[in-house]
């Protein structure tokens, strides 16, 4: 039997790696003080302002920032010092910093009539931008890159949605420019999601050959008793044939373990290293997906009725075409020797559905096991997202008795921290 070792964003999380979204909304926001402070334009009122679009004239973020800050020592170290959104309204309760999110719709207002020269009839969602930062800064969700991938889906159905005075939906000009405009916030997020991965990841980090061995000891060691009792494993068939890592994230965190053969058994085993997503540091041969892969959606069938191209321009699947990458996955679960699923720091939100039905329901699918998050509280009471992550990937089967019997019980599952990781130095 082989394995299928599912790698999401938890991965690089418990490694230590800033690569939430919160975190980079949060650096995104710092750069824009940045700008504002250093290039902004000066207004009468002692402020300097920034603001940031999109390519399509998408008004972002407009950032106000006191002119009497710029050789405040103080602030600068406060703005440097800053890690979450706590920190960035205390800046801006303490030291008259300001973010707006310009409303992009009203007839006449924030509109780059250079870009877009027709007024505005169509109400636009707010701005991806500005729905979680408000919600962060409320104290309100953590929110998850799966999330933003739903909201810019949820964005989309809302745009085409859009009706007449008489309730009949329409698909007119304004409307296709809406579509543009989200796509374009999509993009601006995915470009300066890329610039922000390379800041924070690009650090040498070295693990040595004992961690390495323990690390690959984990992905690649014997199956557990109860899948060898279970699928009736003979002796020779007691760790797995093939190994493929389907990594999700754009880092090449994985690489950090050295060879794979450093292990201190089954060294032979072959492992194949498949970024499905794409890689920051070979964006010409790998380039990045990020959007939305759910086709199995009532509404999907409707959007590819409007034939408008820009509306399925951030589907996931039309991404895949652009590698062989998912012709590797297909070809390895295709193999008769069946599959175990590892998911190793993996949401398993619908955003990847359309892969993840296929990965999950296929006949070679064996069983799917569970590396959950562990944490404390205050009083040292232990959780887990075990069965959070159950509630997810139920969503991916449409036959619930299946799914019983491919899931690992969470009593012969293990928490990311028996998998040896190490926690590099920030």
């Amino acid at each position: 039997m082989n394995r299928l070792i599912l790698l999401g964003n938890g991965f690089d999380l418990a490694h230590g790696l800033k690569t939430k979204y919160q975190d980079f909304i949060i650096d995104l926001l710092k750069k824009e003080i940045r700008k504002a402070l250093s290039v902004g334009e000066k207004k009468r009122d002692g402020f300097k302002y920034n603001t940031t679009k999109t390519k399509e004239g998408l008004f972002l973020i407009e950032t106000k920032v006191s002119q009497g800050v710029s050789g405040d020592n103080g602030f600068r170290r406060k703005l440097e010092s800053i890690t979450d959104v706590k920190g960035l309204t205390d800046l801006e309760r303490s030291f008259g910093v300001e973010f707006s999110f310009p409303d992009n719709l009203k007839e006449g207002t924030f509109i780059d009539y250079d870009v877009m020269p027709r007024k505005k009839r169509v109400k636009y969602p707010e701005t991806i931008i500005k729905k979680t930062y408000n919600i962060m800064k409320e104290g309100g969700r953590n929110y998850n890159w799966v999330d933003i991938e739903g909201m810019y889906y949820d964005s989309l159905l809302e745009i085409i949605n859009v009706r007449d005075k008489k309730g009949n939906k329409m698909y007119n000009e304004d409307v296709k420019d809406n579509v543009k405009f989200l796509n374009s916030e999509l993009d601006f997020l995915r470009n300066r999601f890329v610039e922000y991965l390379h800041e924070v990841t690009d650090i040498p980090h070295t693990v040595n050959n004992v961690a390495q061995g323990h690390f690959w000891n984990g992905f690649k060691g014997k199956f557990i008793e109860r899948e060898i009792e279970k699928l009736e494993l003979k002796e020779e068939d007691h760790y797995p044939q093939n190994i493929q890592i389907l990594n999700f994230n754009y880092t090449d965190t994985i690489y950090k373990y050295g060879n794979h053969s450093n292990s201190f058994e089954n060294r032979e085993v072959h492992v194949d290293y498949n970024f499905i997503h794409g890689d920051i540091k070979n964006l010409d041969q790998n380039p990045i997906i990020f959007g939305y892969g759910d086709e199995t959606d009532d509404h999907y069938d409707v959007m590819e009725k409007l034939n408008d191209n820009e509306l399925l321009r951030h589907i996931k699947s039309f991404g895949y075409f652009k590698t062989d990458n998912y012709y590797r996955l297909l070809r390895f679960i295709e193999q008769s020797e069946g599959y175990q699923v590892f998911i190793v720091g993996h949401s398993c939100g619908l955003s990847d559905r359309v892969m993840l039905k296929r990965i999950f329901e296929h006949k070679n699918c064996k069983s799917i096991q569970i590396f959950y998050y562990e944490w404390e509280d205050e009083d040292g009471q232990k959780f887990n997202d075990y069965t959070t992550k159950t509630q997810e990937i139920s969503r991916h089967f449409d036959n619930k008795n299946m799914m019983r019997e491919k899931i690992v019980p969470e009593k012969h599952c293990s928490s990311m921290s028996e998998l040896s990781l190490v926690r590099f130095p920030v």
